[in-house]
């Protein structure tokens, strides 16, 4: 798949990272993985400093918003002045 996305899990926080794979489980595998910020429960975010995480497995019953973007970059993630890049 190699796609960049944008999650968002139940718990209000949100990741960058390259798709991987999906598997029959419904299980994202994300590669390169950033978590960028929070959502907060009145619908504000909050973005904060990337932090690495590396792979993320993100079950099914957790997630709560996906978006894809373009292909990949061929280097990491790298957000503007700790900025999360659009993914448009």
């Amino acid at each position: 798949m190699q796609k960049r996305v944008r999650v968002e899990v139940r718990d209000g926080r949100v990741f960058i990272g390259s798709l991987e794979c999906v598997d029959y489980l419904r299980n994202l595998a994300v590669s390169d993985a950033y978590e960028v910020g929070v959502r907060r429960d009145d619908g504000s975010f909050r973005s904060r400093r990337p932090v690495s995480i590396g792979v993320l497995m993100i079950p099914p019953e957790q997630l709560k918003k996906i978006e894809a973007g373009g292909p990949p970059k061929a280097a990491r993630y790298q957000p503007p002045d700790g900025q999360c890049a659009p993914l448009v």
